[in-house]
């Protein structure tokens, strides 16, 4: 289980004397040593804009009485942790302060207290800062936040600069005349540009760096190529199974994806943080370790230097959980397998801001006990040779429509969901009809299998070249309230009964994870689901295996 752990530390823009009175350098080197993250990322400049480092470019906060970015380098040293280094990117308090026309202003006039990426900021202040950075600490990589909550419209005299390059046909004074729709594709093309300068800048410099890509739900055509990771903060705010989905939509085949995960609840409004029960952290996690992805952790340091490392048994207890009930969940050498793919529309999304047809596409999928990937229309397309069934609106822009068409071309059964209809609310006629259309599709490694499971036991298909299988067996019941940030819960309830018979030269190796009652009968298992997880694991005959591969 690979852990990262993120040292979150914004500090107040009027701060008086940042004397760091409470840091006890020992007892975080006790953390670490425990805990042994494989990267720790800690704070340069927070939303506030102070330099958590001694910088020739820009103010540290008053009174700071070291370098506390070095500092965070050598604890990461010592327990060869790679060490990344956090910016607050379009949101900077005190660069405001100095550039006020560099602010965002939305379409309504009013301002957003937010850097409008179409400003000089990058080669202005963001490059040069980055600069410094790499050249003093040497990171391994970066993590910009602060985007996702902060980039959309604005009818600042930067963005009418843009326009004019983007819609010459306007005239020299183009904000006024355009549509909404216009500039949201304005915003689409700009930050797609401010995000390529950035990362072909850090492509030879700091390769494994990422955006929080939260931004891309609303316009999910944006995905920063050139960066290895793709990080979501989601889960404090939803639920991990939506995050999960939804991330994906942005994801390419090769993509890290990092899901930044908090380790506490606190009350809507905020106050006292309630240390997280297991059975919730581990329900909310499942996703994430399904796909053998990192699991990121932030731990808050307050502003007088004080760290909770009270939080470090639950990651322990975690590791040692899953660890305990899956000892063969980190064989890394499976890969995710999915032959039915939801078609992201990143094109037409964009315009119609619009999630809703996806989330429920992808939600059918599940519910059907489907292997289901959300991609977008280019990795539809370089998917086609493994796809048996393809979910798509039935409106498409023309790059979509011509995935589709190819689809067809090579066997691929489309099914089209008008997207009226296509909202969270899926009938179970709807089920059985897509069952029903895959079982028509062209059979592959996986078809002669028959899993039989609750609805709400959302699946994972991987495999290995040589044969060997996994099914990862999600439970989406829960003992109380909805996941989320501000509730606790008990994790994860009994969802049912999952059997599994396994084709005629196949076999069931083991099953792990909360399983009740399990009964293994050659080819065939049944076992009650009770808990946030299960795996089963087996291998293919020689003449199936040769086909999977």
């Amino acid at each position: 289980m690979k852990i990262n752990i993120l040292i979150d530390n914004h500090l107040p823009v009027a701060i008086e004397n940042y004397g760091l009175a409470e840091l006890d350098v020992e007892a975080i080197r006790g953390f670490l040593r425990e805990i042994a993250p494989a990267r720790l990322t800690a704070f340069a400049y927070g939303h506030d804009g102070w330099a958590q480092y001694p910088s020739a470019l820009n103010a540290a906060p008053p009174g700071m009485p070291m370098d506390l970015l070095g500092l965070w380098k050598s604890l990461a040293a010592e327990i060869d942790a790679q060490f990344a280094i956090y910016v607050s990117t379009l949101r900077n308090d005190l660069l405001l302060q100095a550039e006020p026309y560099w602010q965002r202003f939305a379409l309504d006039g009013s301002g957003s207290y937010r850097i409008d990426h179409t400003s000089p900021y990058w080669e202005a202040w963001l490059k040069p800062v980055l600069e410094e950075l790499i050249s003093t600490y040497e990171p391994t990589g970066f993590f910009f936040d602060g985007d996702y909550w902060t980039v959309g419209e604005s009818l600042g005299g930067y963005r009418g600069e843009a326009a004019r390059e983007v819609f010459p046909e306007l005239g020299e004074d183009p904000l006024p005349a355009m549509t909404a729709e216009q500039h949201r594709r304005l915003t689409v093309v700009t930050y797609e540009q401010y995000l390529a300068k950035l990362a072909a800048f850090l492509a030879p410099r700091a390769p494994a760096s990422s955006v929080n890509l939260a931004f891309t739900f609303r316009h999910p055509a944006v995905r920063p190529a050139g960066l290895d990771l793709i990080t979501s903060d989601l889960p404090p705010f939803f639920a991990a199974l939506d995050c999960w989905l939804e991330t994906a939509v942005t994801s390419a085949k090769d993509a890290e994806r990092e899901v930044v995960v908090p380790l506490f609840v606190e009350p809507e409004g905020g106050g006292r943080k309630l240390v997280k029960p297991l059975p919730q952290l581990i329900h909310e996690v499942a996703p994430i370790l399904a796909m053998g992805e990192s699991l990121h952790f932030y731990f808050p340091l307050s502003v007088t230097g004080r760290f909770d490392v009270s939080y470090a048994p639950l990651i322990t207890r975690l590791r040692d959980e899953v660890r305990t009930v899956a000892p063969h969940y980190e064989d890394a050498d499976f890969l995710f397998a999915p032959d039915v793919f939801c078609l992201s529309d990143s094109e037409r999304i964009c315009k119609s801001q619009d999630l809703v047809a996806l989330r429920g596409s992808a939600m059918l999928a599940s519910l059907a006990g489907l292997n289901f990937c959300i991609a977008p229309t280019s990795r539809c397309l370089e998917s086609l040779p493994e796809m048996r069934l393809l979910i798509a609106p039935l409106e498409l822009s023309p790059s979509a429509a011509a995935c589709v068409e190819q689809a067809r071309e090579r066997g691929v059964r489309v099914l089209q969901r008008d997207d009226a209809a296509a909202n969270m609310r899926v009938t179970r006629a709807e089920i059985d009809a897509l069952k029903a259309a895959y079982v028509e599709t062209p059979a592959n490694w996986w078809a002669d299998f028959d899993l039989v499971r609750p609805l709400s036991a959302f699946v994972r298909i991987f495999r290995k070249e040589n044969g060997d299988w996994r099914i990862f067996v999600y439970n989406g019941c829960e003992i109380g309230s909805p996941l989320g940030r501000r509730v606790l819960n008990e994790g994860a309830g009994y969802a049912g009964r999952v059997s599994l018979t396994a084709p005629a030269g196949a076999t069931v190796s083991f099953v792990e994870g909360y399983v009740t009652d399990l009964q293994i009968d050659g080819p065939s298992v049944s076992f009650g689901l009770d808990g946030a997880f299960a795996i089963i694991e087996g291998k293919l005959d020689a003449s199936r295996a040769q086909d999977a591969a």
